[in-house]
């Protein structure tokens, strides 16, 4: 069971604070503009040109004296690119480069927000990268920082959880998830309603772990909630759901018939 990986919109806007050198001060608007044409190459997926226009544009700007700090976006941007284009190599060296400039004396919530998408960045290129177990380390760290300083119950933890359990689950560990799998439900249930098709995946999730564990009682309960929430949100995954059920009701009656002989001989021969 790996889950479904939050799309970045379902990630709340994570307030930024970014100083601003001097020499931005005297000519605003200079960096954003260094970059209009490499994010749009971005989004159109040109990522080869995308990635050749951040560096030419951080270059020059590093040379004309902009701060790294109101580089961190454009950096991240780039990383993605790399990403996006199966250097997962690459992109972590750019990851690991800003993030190095961070002491462990500087570890205020204003540094933290500003470097906060290079950590995210870095665990799912750790998970991209099958690097399951340092993205579970890294899962874990980033964890610790959002509940010190957004708060136990922000909903910036919930992709964070999300990749947490991915690399689990990718070491066959979905079993160690359940704490991560509620907490991340509370969550989805609290930002985006008990109604959302992400509410329905979490549900899904412990659907199966119930079924794995053999409580087909309340494996079929919650997939039965998946249902209902998935005929309104999201019924391309409809009939997926239903033959899910339809396992489910397989594996109870096989259970049943090793229970009893005789119904053991009907199932075998109709």
């Amino acid at each position: 069971m790996v889950p479904l990986l939050l799309l970045a919109g379902c990630s709340g806007g994570m307030e930024r604070s970014v100083s601003v050198s001097l020499a931005e001060e005297k000519a605003p608007g200079t960096v954003d503009a260094s970059f209009s044409q490499p994010l749009k190459q971005f989004e159109d997926g040109e990522y080869e040109k995308a990635i050749a226009g951040f560096k030419s544009g951080i270059e020059k700007l590093r040379a004309q004296g902009v701060s790294g700090d109101r580089l961190v976006s454009y950096r991240v941007k780039l990383a993605e690119a790399y990403l996006a284009e199966g250097k997962s190599d690459e992109a972590l060296a750019v990851v690991d480069e800003d993030l190095a400039r961070l002491s462990q004396a500087d570890q205020s919530r204003e540094r933290f927000l500003l470097f906060s998408p290079l950590r995210l960045l870095r665990v799912r290129i750790l998970y991209k990268g099958k690097k399951f177990k340092e993205a579970q380390v890294a899962a874990k760290d980033l964890l610790e920082l959002q509940e010190r300083y957004l708060g136990s119950d922000s909903r910036e933890l919930i992709e964070t959880l999300n990749l947490a359990i991915a690399s689990a689950c990718a070491e066959d560990r979905c079993a160690d998830t359940r704490p991560m799998i509620l907490r991340q439900l509370a969550l989805k249930e609290k930002y985006l309603g008990k109604e959302h098709e992400h509410v329905a995946a979490s549900l899904a999730q412990l659907a199966e772990l119930e079924e794995q564990a053999g409580n087909f009682g309340e494996a079929e309960k919650l997939f039965k909630r998946v249902l209902a929430i998935r005929t309104k949100s999201a019924p391309e995954l409809v009939e997926s759901t239903r033959k899910n059920l339809v396992r489910l009701e397989l594996k109870r009656m096989q259970r049943k018939s090793r229970n009893n002989p005789a119904e053991k001989s009907v199932l075998e021969n109709p």
